[in-house]
């Protein structure tokens, strides 16, 4: 896990399920800061605006395209109070997967129904 603090050049609002991201730049360094899909992110109502100054935490990767990517767990605009967690902390499961069912809950089993009645 990493921390990247630094100021939002571009945002990519992403539609439906497509990824929103945030181009973020530090130092000469630039990352993508992946927000969920588009949906999803606009429903948490933090905004962001190019000339933001944004302070996030997540798993860092290379993408395919050359593209250094953040994978955002939280997030934070400088001056705001509220943090918007993306991802679980223990487990990094997306926020927008579903409900925050225990992995070792299984569904319960349920008998077949017949005139009505349970054999």
């Amino acid at each position: 896990m990493i921390s990247f603090s630094g100021t939002v050049v571009e945002i990519v609002s992403g539609q439906g399920r497509e990824p929103a991201l945030a181009v973020v730049e530090s130092a000469g360094e630039r990352v993508s800061l992946v927000l969920g899909p588009g949906d999803y992110w606009r429903e948490q109502g933090l905004e962001l605006r190019p000339g933001d100054v944004v302070s996030a935490r997540g798993s860092k990767a290379l993408g395919k395209d050359g593209v250094a990517y953040l994978m955002v767990q939280n997030i934070a605009r400088d001056g705001d109070s509220r943090e918007i967690a993306l991802r679980q902390r223990d487990t990094g499961r997306p926020a927008w997967s579903g409900g925050q069912r225990p992995v070792h809950q299984r569904p319960m089993p349920m008998r077949q129904m017949r005139g009505g009645r349970n054999h």
